[in-house]
C-alpha cells in the first residue's frame, strides 16, 4: 500500500484531480493509512472513503467475517517468500504460476496456493488481472514487509534436525536405506517432516539441497590404524568424497537455506582454491553436476549463493575475510575481502554464460 501511495505521489496529476484506491479488499489497516494520507479509496465490500472538492462519501461496507486465528510463515511460506525476495533483488515481482512456483520450492501446490493466499491477506501481494485464467497475474507490492516479517520469523523456526533415539540392528542397512534416501532429497513431500523408521514419534526434515553431493563420488582408499585383534594394520578402506561440482551445489543450498558462518566460507574457499583451476573451473564443475530434471533449480540456488559473495563488504565476504586471518593468513582484511568478492564474481560470470546459462 505505500509503494501505491508513492506512485500517487509521483503522477502528475491535473487540478481538481482526486484519485481514488480501489481493491478488491481493503484491510482495516490499509484503509487507515489510505486516510492519514488524505486518499479516497473503495473496496468490493461496498466501503468508501472519498473527498472531492465539497463532496463526502463514507461508508461501513458490509461488516468483516469472524476474526481467524492469526496467519503465521509455515516451512512452504517461508520457503516461496524466500524466492520472491531472491527475484525481487533482479527486479522481478511478478509471482510465479502456482505449478512453477510449487517445483522450484519443492512444495505441493496446495501448500503454495496456501501460502501466497497468506501473502495476500496480508497485503504483501496483490492480483493485478482477472482472479483465474491466462491472464491473472499477482505481484510482490510490499517486498520491504515481507522482508521484516520472514526476518522475524527465520530465527525462531522449527528445526530442520529432530534429534532421535532408535534401536538399530543392522546400523549399515540403516544409514544406506533411509539416511541416504532422505539426504538425497525425497521428491515427495518436500519441505514437510518424515517419520524415522523405528521411531514412533521422531521425524526428519525433507530438505532439497544435499541431492547433487551423492552424485558421482570421487572415491579413495585411505590407509588407517585399526584396533588390534581386527583388521591388519595398514588396511585401506575406500571412502566417498562428493565431487567437485555437486559440492558446491550442495553447499549453495545450505548458504541459502541453513545460513551458518562456515557455510559461505566454505564456498568461497573452495570455489578460490580448487585444484582444477579456480573460479572458473568450480562453475563448469556445478553445471556439470546439475542433478537431471531439477537444473533450474540447483542452477538457481548457486547463483543466489554466489550473489551474496560477490560484495567484498556484505557479511558472506567479511565472514570468509575473518576466518582467513583467523587461519593465519598475513593478508589485511578488506583485501581478503575483495579476493572472495572476485573470485566469486568470476565464477557467476562464468556461470552466467550463454553456454553455460540454464
Amino acid at each position: 500500500m505505500r509503494s501505491t501511495l508513492r506512485t500517487i505521489a509521483d503522477a502528475e496529476l491535473e487540478d481538481g484531480t482526486t484519485p481514488v484506491v480501489v481493491a478488491r479488499r481493503l484491510s482495516p489497516g490499509a484503509r487507515v493509512l489510505l486516510t492519514e494520507h488524505r486518499t479516497s479509496w473503495a473496496d468490493e465490500s461496498g466501503a468508501i472513503d472519498l473527498a472531492t472538492g465539497p463532496l463526502l462519501i463514507r461508508a461501513l461496507g458490509a461488516p468483516d467475517p469472524p476474526p481467524c486465528p492469526p496467519a503465521r510463515f509455515t516451512p512452504a511460506a517461508g520457503a516461496i517468500a524466500e524466492v520472491l525476495l531472491t527475484r525481487a533483488i533482479d527486479g522481478e515481482l511478478v509471482v510465479p504460476p502456482v505449478a512453477g512456483l510449487a517445483d522450484t520450492v519443492g512444495v505441493s501446490r496446495g501448500a503454495t496456493s496456501r501460502a501466497l493466499t497468506f501473502f495476500d491477506s496480508q497485503g504483501w501481494t496483490a492480483s493485478t488481472g482477472p482472479r483465474r485464467g491466462p491472464t491473472a497475474r499477482r505481484e510482490l507490492t510490499e517486498r520491504g514487509t515481507v522482508l521484516d516479517a520472514w526476518s522475524r520469523w527465520y530465527p525462531g523456526r522449527q528445526d530442520d534436525v529432530v534429534p532421535a533415539h532408535a534401536v538399530i540392528r543392522d546400523a549399515a542397512a540403516w544409514i544406506a536405506d533411509v539416511v541416504a534416501a532422505l539426504l538425497t532429497d525425497v521428491l515427495d513431500n518436500r519441505g514437510q517432516q518424515l517419520a524415522l523408521p523405528g521411531c514412533e514419534r521422531a521425524t526428519v526434515m525433507n530438505v532439497t539441497g544435499p541431492a547433487p553431493a551423492f552424485r558421482d563420488p570421487i572415491v579413495r582408499r585411505l590407509a588407517f590404524d585399526a584396533p588390534a585383534g581386527t583388521t591388519p594394520a595398514g588396511t585401506p578402506a575406500e571412502v566417498q568424497f562428493a565431487n567437485l561440482g555437486g559440492y558446491l551445489l550442495a553447499k549453495s543450498a545450505a548458504v541459502i537455506g541453513r545460513r551458518a558462518d562456515r557455510d559461505p566460507y566454505d564456498l568461497t574457499f573452495v570455489i578460490a582454491h580448487n585444484s582444477a583451476g579456480g573460479p572458473l573451473a568450480a562453475a563448469r564443475a556445478a553445471h556439470t553436476a546439475l542433478p537431471p530434471c531439477r537444473e533450474r533449480e540447483f542452477i538457481a540456488g548457486f547463483r543466489a549463493a554466489l550473489r551474496q559473495l560477490v560484495d567484498p563488504h556484505g557479511a558472506a565476504a567479511q565472514v570468509y575475510a575473518q576466518q582467513r586471518t583467523l587461519d593465519g593468513d598475513p593478508l589485511p582484511s578488506d583485501v581478503l575481502a575483495a579476493d572472495a568478492a572476485t573470485a566469486a564474481a568470476q565464477c557467476l560470470a562464468e556461470v552466467e554464460r550463454p553456454t553455460h546459462a540454464t
